[in-house]
């Protein structure tokens, strides 16, 4: 467990604006709102460049491959879940999106290596947090990073 070796108690909620600000710059241009929503301060245990790490590959992609709309960042005592209203990832490929080097969109130029979201399960099994991918009602993706509450 990331507290028993020495992973250090953080505020999640710096940390997750610091990588909303990263990646603003991947919506000039388009009619997307990136969006901060938080039910308070909210720490866990887990070096912060590791969950930055994470947070930071969603944030990304969500912003990478939504057009028009928003991409909304809710930050809860136990998860934070990154929702867009993008693209969304293709039924066939959504058991293996965790995969190294499974692109969900091939023909986007700008779609990556297809590692992004396997760092991100790598860094969530490291931390003892989960990561899953749900279907929000509108379209487009819905990922959720969850953890065990940190003690006050």
């Amino acid at each position: 467990a990331p507290e028993a070796v020495g992973a250090p108690r953080t505020a999640f909620a710096p940390l997750v604006r610091q990588e909303m600000e990263r990646y603003r710059p991947l919506l000039a241009g388009k009619d997307v709102v990136l969006s901060f929503e938080s039910m308070g301060e909210v720490h866990v245990f887990g070096r912060p460049e590791l969950a930055g790490i994470a947070i930071g590959n969603l944030i990304r992609n969500a912003c990478q491959f939504t057009e028009r709309g928003r991409v909304t960042v809710r930050l809860e005592p136990e998860r934070i879940i990154v929702e867009d209203t993008g693209v969304g990832i293709p039924q066939a490929l959504r058991e293996r999106v965790f995969e190294r080097f499974v692109r969900a969109h091939q023909d986007v130029p700008t779609g990556g290596s297809g590692l992004g979201l396997a760092i991100v399960r790598r860094v969530a099994e490291y931390l003892d947090w989960t990561v899953s991918l749900e279907d929000p009602p509108d379209g487009g993706s819905r990922f959720v990073l969850g953890w065990r509450r940190a003690p006050s």
